[in-house]
């Protein structure tokens, strides 16, 4: 998944996300185990798939405990109209907190 895919999921859709893809990487190991398994390859992109989820949860974290800004929260769901007339702001943690790369 694309990481601004990810980035526009609220927390309860990421954690979602997340288990589905542990549960995918328990099913590729199991089928590797037994040789069942044909694509190699499919293992590192759920793998990174996985540390990405886990990197936007703890930015959100981060950002919520230092600042008090809700980026996304739990109850929260951005429609097309609504991620549209929202003004497009940083990337990841140090983007948000005006800080960061130029």
């Amino acid at each position: 998944m694309k990481l601004d895919d990810l980035r526009n999921l609220t927390d309860q859709q990421l954690r979602h996300e997340m288990d589905e893809s542990r549960k995918e990487l328990f099913v590729i190991r199991r089928d590797m185990a037994v040789r069942k398994f044909k694509n190699h390859q499919r293992m590192p992109v759920v793998k990174k798939d996985i540390a990405r989820i886990m990197t936007i949860l703890r930015e959100r974290e981060l950002v919520r405990e230092f600042t008090g800004e809700e980026i996304a929260p739990e109850t929260q769901t951005l429609s097309a109209s609504t991620a549209k007339e929202t003004p497009r702001r940083g990337r990841g943690l140090f983007g948000r907190l005006g800080g960061g790369r130029k």
